[in-house]
């Protein structure tokens, strides 16, 4: 079974980082931005 994926984008890189942490020990594959110029090669 594939893990549920999850993206977060946030210009605060910490809360991106921890909401990364929590969400990875729940099972999500997790891929983070802290820029919206990042979100058009996601």
């Amino acid at each position: 079974m594939a893990k549920p994926k999850l993206l977060v984008m946030d210009d605060e890189a910490m809360f991106g980082d921890f909401v990364e942490s929590v969400a990875t020990e729940l099972g999500y594959e997790v891929q983070t931005l802290s820029e919206s110029g990042q979100f058009s090669s996601v």
